[in-house]
């Protein structure tokens, strides 16, 4: 109703569902709205100019007069405070009721390890998808998680908006095979598919076996979207795979034994003699003429260190001993070890969400024999915080995005099979 719009909504001609070409809901637009729930949770195309720069949130509730009439629509738009992300689907009674409907078409019964496990996703499931996704697809989409459980691969599930403004893409992917490098590739690969944009991306880290990764796509609501779910999966699979891994999934393919699979993957994915090895490294990497670094090495190296970064403080962040430990050299790792034994002694949860590096540097380039030691200066931005054992924040904040600058030093012995460089030595 005019006049009656207040807050954020007090200037009725900006467009909050649609791009600002327009001034009001297209007539298909206006039906699918109507076939809504009396309670509905969306995205608006606003942007929130406050703590997050983020589509804001919009609560929708149906009016109806004395006869059961629709006469209109009560439109709440705003932000979910960080309460709503960090607490337990069933101190959230929207979600709540949605968690337990999965559950019981699951058909698991209450404390078996099936349910226990489809529990777990639906706690870990990004929460603002939470909210608006559609029972029946959250049902399909968890039914197919558990299942990458137990074989770890590359997997996609997308959910188109009621609008058409944008799609939102989940990536699982084992965790040992993520880096940064891997979630640009997904990002060009999805962009391209939906001949979109994508505006935003959440990764998340934690103990499981797969991480996972939410890209929104923005795309042209007048345009159907039409995409190969099938394909577009193999697509990603293809770019996340090492060799030694398509080794391992040809060998399964034809023998159907996974230990003998395995057993080719050691037996002849790392084939290269150490000496061939070596050339091909230090051809890459460096010229050895002159002990400096061409523009392609700088490059090369920095795209691996940005991806290693991300990896040693999302693990730090969550007490990921195992993935810490193939990083970091021996005297680090002990310190690293022993501030996640003190954070667990102490029942302090440590909270990270990784943003992203606005930059990365070479500061400075050594050679000591066949020893590389690069110095590298890395600005980035994350929210971080801590959590004490009753769940409350007591350090940090998890709705500011803070903006870090760190001096770490990497090295390798070129001579070794281990292809990883480790930390030595940290700067802040």
């Amino acid at each position: 109703m005019e006049g009656s719009s207040l807050g954020l909504l007090r200037n009725e001609r900006k467009p909050i569902f649609v791009n600002k070409k327009e001034i009001s809901l297209p007539t298909d637009f206006q039906i699918k709205r109507k076939d809504l729930p009396a309670l509905h949770i969306s995205k608006v195309n606003r942007e929130s100019s406050v703590h997050r720069k983020v589509p804001l949130d919009c609560i929708s509730v149906k009016l109806f007069d004395k006869k059961g009439k629709l006469k209109g629509e009560g439109i709440f738009i705003g932000l979910f405070t960080s309460v709503t992300y960090n607490r337990s689907l069933s101190s959230i009674p929207y979600l709540r009721r949605k968690a337990e409907k999965v559950l019981q078409r699951s058909g698991f019964k209450p404390g078996t390890h099936d349910y226990r496990s489809l529990r777990h996703i639906l706690e870990k499931y990004p929460r603002d998808e939470f909210f608006q996704i559609k029972i029946n697809k959250l049902t399909s989409f968890c039914e197919k998680i558990m299942k990458l459980h137990e074989r770890r691969q590359v997997a996609l599930f997308v959910r188109e908006d009621l609008f058409s403004r944008y799609v939102s893409c989940l990536v699982y992917v084992p965790r040992d095979r993520f880096e940064t490098a891997l979630r640009l590739k997904f990002k060009t690969i999805l962009e391209n598919a939906f001949n979109g944009e994508a505006i935003s991306y959440h990764l998340s880290i934690d103990d499981s076996p797969l991480a996972r990764v939410m890209y929104t796509i923005n795309i042209d609501p007048f345009k159907a979207v039409k995409f190969d779910q099938d394909k577009l999966e193999k697509q990603l699979q293809d770019v996340a795979h090492s060799w030694p891994q398509k080794l391992f999934d040809a060998a399964l393919s034809k023998t159907g034994d996974d230990a003998r699979a395995f057993y080719i993957r050691e037996s002849f994915g790392n084939s290269f003699s150490r000496k061939v090895a070596q050339k091909e490294t230090e051809k890459k990497v460096v010229n050895l003429n002159s002990s400096k670094l061409d523009d392609v090495a700088k490059k090369q190296f920095i795209k691996g260190a940005k991806a290693a970064y991300e990896m040693i403080i999302t693990s730090f962040a969550k007490g990921d001993k195992n993935a810490l430990k193939p990083l970091l050299n021996k005297e680090i790792y002990q310190n690293f070890s022993h501030e996640i034994d003190r954070r667990k002694k102490e029942n302090l949860k440590s909270e990270l969400t990784f943003v992203g590096v606005k930059s990365a540097e070479i500061k400075n380039f050594e050679k000591k024999d066949n020893i590389y030691i690069f110095t590298v200066n890395f600005v980035s931005e994350i929210i971080t915080y801590r959590k004490d054992k009753n769940n409350k924040v007591i350090e940090g904040n998890p709705d500011i995005i803070k903006t870090v600058n760190d001096v770490w030093k990497f090295s390798k012995n070129m001579w070794s099979s281990n292809p990883n460089w480790y930390l030595v030595e940290t700067q802040v």
